[in-house]
């Protein structure tokens, strides 16, 4: 089984945001 490297950059608040996308938001309950 091969596998998948993920090379995604981590997501934070400062992150830049897509078109048509909402803004990076995290809550804790």
């Amino acid at each position: 089984m091969k596998k998948i490297w993920d090379i995604s950059p981590p997501i934070d608040a400062s992150s830049p945001v897509f078109p048509g996308d909402t803004p990076f938001q995290l809550k804790w309950s």
